[in-house]
């Protein structure tokens, strides 16, 4: 509902304060655009608010002649479409039949008459009653919405038929059953029934059955996953899902309709039909979908809670296909069940032959939907791009699920750069990555990163924009490419050389990961600006080996790393100079380097020798506890950190305080170095 701006700036009353009621309601009745509308106020008792009770106030409008309702919170011009119950819930906790209000008795007595009730009729002061009629003319509202767009009605489920389409019988026996290699065993491990011979079985030869393990029938010989029954496996009570299509009864809208294929106890399938239960129907009528359930699952681990729902009862998540995996019947008159349809110019069966050659999993429920709701899905379809929405069946990633604009009624809308980079590829082999990459080169023309002659060649290419960024300028991008390009056919075939050896030797060898020349050559050239090599020198821009190139430039830059930390370290060991002290045969110094601390470490065994970055950045600070006569020698190590000793240990991590002897070193060194700390300040501030 649509609140006026009459009612939005209306003036709120005083802040009620009241000894008894939690709320009061006050009504007013504004007239706008000829219409008497209903507005009620209900405020809380500030003397009864608690501090963690922020929802303000709201007023509840409502109108008879359009049959809506809405919320409005003090404070926002916006209002909200949500019932009386859960606004008052909101602002107290309270539900429509405990909430008491203070109302008065004109209000509540002209309150009755809008609601068309009777003084004796009403309970709570008609807030009830109010409540119900706010329901009601929210979901009409909501209703009325969804009928403007074109959106199935929640009844619409009855428009499915009842009977079985013909064929899908035969369907289960010829290509379900034959293929249900299942052995359920019983108690014991040793009885069972096998479901392809369909006998009662028994183990032979020591053989036992193991729940979810391969087994051979003693009787067929065929292999098989064993199950025990009564466990709560799917494949104990269920054989499979079966999805179909049929054309609702009123001519415009097709149903996909999903069974469970209950297991038949005894394997000999006399009556099929008796062992299909009906647990999901899907529905399309022009580009608007819609899904009910009969059965719901909580899943639950190493398992899944299943239950028969009342009634078909719809559901939001509608792409979402229920229990994933099924088989779907595809009738010999298919064809007439989408005549006059959405899905009328949908070429299921080409759908499914080209996944089945492509090796790809089927998801027909899903192809339907999408085809249904996304215009671009036919004309990409159509086009021969089958790999691209074989892709957008399965699900996108993070990184391609907003390449392209599906809603969109054309190729060349649904993509976001010109259409004629659409001949870089043929139509079959453009993937959701590639579409991916040319957007993102496109872009990159846009903001001038890149020239529009060489987006072909980049597309074409494994190495992206990112890849070869630090090389443009000293060489063309074609030649630049054309080196990456060598690495990796050069790294291709180090791989088959790899896995031909491994398959001599009888070895397992991963080669179908990601090839890393690109990014080699992207880490190759950051180290070379980090280095301030010369890379117009076409020896450096394009080393023969570039393995061996990037190996010597990471031993390069560590060994620059290593050299500013140790001035670092250095200058960090001058600055504390001061803080040494030697007293009673016993001495405590700042180690010569970053290995003194490594070595510190791994003497005593504890964990100082990662404390080497930190202290050459000043974040902490190390000393050594020593004997005089043993001044190289490992015994205690000391953080220092914000003035005061983090830690003191020896070997194995022992305290010091358990040393009586370091301990009173270490507290005379403390106040030593305390006072000539505050000696050296005194001094800078007065200088």
């Amino acid at each position: 509902m649509r609140v006026d701006q009459t009612i939005k700036y209306m003036a709120w009353p005083e802040p009620y304060k009241g000894d008894k009621q939690d709320f009061r309601i006050t009504l007013s009745w504004p007239v706008i655009n000829h219409e008497k509308l209903l507005v009620a106020t209900i405020q809380k008792n500030e003397k009864k608010r608690q501090w963690h009770e922020p929802t303000p106030d709201f007023r509840l409008i409502c109108s008879k002649e359009k049959n809506a309702a809405a919320i409005l919170y003090q404070g926002e011009r916006i209002s909200k479409r949500k019932g009386l119950d859960m606004a008052l819930w909101g602002i107290g906790c309270v539900s429509v039949t405990s909430c008491y209000p203070k109302i008065s008795r004109e209000d509540e007595k002209a309150l009755a008459e809008w609601l068309g009730l009777k003084p004796k009729q009403t309970r709570n002061h008609c807030i009830p009653e109010l409540s119900e009629w706010t329901a009601g003319a929210i979901a009409a509202e909501t209703q009325r919405e969804r009928d403007a767009r074109g959106e199935l009605r929640d009844e619409d489920v009855l428009l499915c038929p009842e009977a079985l389409p013909d064929g899908l019988v035969e369907y289960i026996r010829r290509s379900v059953l034959p293929n249900d290699d299942v052995l359920i065993y019983k108690k014991g491990n040793v009885r069972g029934t096998c479901f392809q011979c369909r006998q009662n079985v028994r183990a032979t030869g020591g053989q036992r059955f193991r729940q979810g393990e391969f087994a051979t029938c003693p009787n067929c010989g065929r292999r098989g996953i064993a199950y025990l029954d009564g466990s709560d496996r799917f494949k104990v009570d269920y054989v499979e899902d079966i999805v179909t299509i049929q054309k609702g009864t009123d001519g415009k809208t097709v149903f996909l309709r999903q069974w469970h294929l209950l297991r038949d106890k005894t394997a000999q399938w006399n009556d099929i039909p008796a062992q299909l239960e009906e647990i999901c129907r899907y529905a399309i009528r022009g580009n608007r979908v819609a899904k009910w359930q009969h059965e719901n699952k909580e899943n639950r681990i190493y398992g899944a809670f299943r239950y028969r729902l009342s009634e078909w009862t719809r559901t939001q998540s509608v792409s979402v296909v229920y229990d994933g995996q099924y088989y779907f019947y595809l009738p010999e008159n298919w064809r007439e069940h989408i005549a006059g349809t959405s899905l009328q110019y949908c070429d299921l069966a080409d759908y499914n032959l080209r996944a089945i050659n492509a090796m790809r999993n089927r998801n027909m429920i899903r192809f339907l939907l999408d085809w249904a709701r996304y215009p671009a899905i036919e004309k990409f379809w159509k086009a021969g791009y089958t790999t691209i929405v074989h892709e957008r069946i399965r699900g996108l990633n993070k990184e391609t699920q907003h390449t392209m604009r599906w809603t969109r009624n054309s190729i060349h809308e649904a993509i976001r750069f010109p259409s004629r980079f659409l001949k870089l590829h043929d139509s079959f082999d453009w993937t959701m990555g590639d579409m991916q990459k040319v957007t993102k080169l496109w872009k990159q023309v846009e903001s001038g990163e890149l020239r529009e002659n060489d987006l072909p060649e980049m597309a074409r290419s494994l190495a992206t924009l990112d890849d070869i960024r630090d090389a443009m300028g000293h060489a063309s991008i074609h030649r630049i490419l054309r080196y990456v390009d060598s690495c990796v056919e050069k790294e291709r075939e180090q791989r088959r050389i790899e896995a031909e050896e491994a398959r001599r030797e009888g070895r397992h060898y991963w080669s179908d990961g990601p090839l890393q020349a690109p990014h080699t050559y992207r880490d190759y050239l950051k180290d070379c600006v980090k280095l301030n090599l010369d890379l117009d020198d076409k020896t450096v821009l394009f080393p023969r080996d570039l393995d061996a190139a990037h190996a010597r430039t990471i031993a390069q830059v560590k060994h620059q790393a290593n050299e500013k930390s140790r001035e670092a370290f250095r200058k960090e060991v001058q600055r504390l100079k001061w803080m040494e002290w030697e007293k009673d045969g016993l001495l405590i110094r700042l180690p010569v380097d970053g290995d003194e601390i490594t070595a510190e470490g791994a003497y005593l065994h504890h964990c100082v020798g990662g404390y080497v970055d930190r202290m050459a950045n000043g974040k902490t600070t190390i000393f050594f506890v020593r004997r005089v006569e043993e001044p190289d020698k490992p015994f205690y190590t000391l953080e220092w950190l914000n003035g005061q000793v983090q830690q003191c240990r020896t070997t194995c991590n022992g305290n010091y305080i358990q040393n009586p002897e370091i301990k009173c070193f270490v507290d005379a060194w403390v106040e030593k170095i305390s006072k000539k700390g505050s000696k050296k300040k005194t001094a800078i501030e007065a200088a």
